[in-house]
């Protein structure tokens, strides 16, 4: 991992820490997220600003910034069935590569 990626993850982690929460995208009741062989990566982000930017770049004003508390991430979405979120994109920005976790990796991270 480079030095950009660690200061880009600390920063991450930070915030989601601070704010004991991140940002998701949602449209209507569905999230924005990226289909893999029937897994789900989620993009997170650790401030609405960012999340609106993401959206704005993307040209689809419908797709809304939702605060989501880390216990309800943690202790619903991630262990939920239904939503198979494997992965958590953080703070990805618009046709760059994203800071991936693994769900665990992303488990790890906050709760240390």
């Amino acid at each position: 991992m480079t030095k950009v990626e660690n200061i880009g993850e600390h920063q991450f982690i930070q915030s989601v820490l601070e704010q004991q929460g991140l940002w998701v995208l949602m449209k209507d009741n569905s999230l924005y997220t990226l289909s893999t062989d029937g897994a789900n990566s989620l993009a997170t982000w650790g401030s609405i600003e960012q999340a609106t930017r993401f959206s704005r770049d993307l040209e689809q004003p419908e797709l809304k910034s939702i605060f989501v508390p880390l216990d309800l991430f943690l202790n619903n979405w991630l262990t939920s069935s239904v939503m198979r979120i494997t992965e958590i994109l953080a703070s990805p920005k618009y046709g760059q590569p994203a800071l991936t976790y693994r769900a665990q990796e992303f488990v790890d991270a906050v709760k240390t």
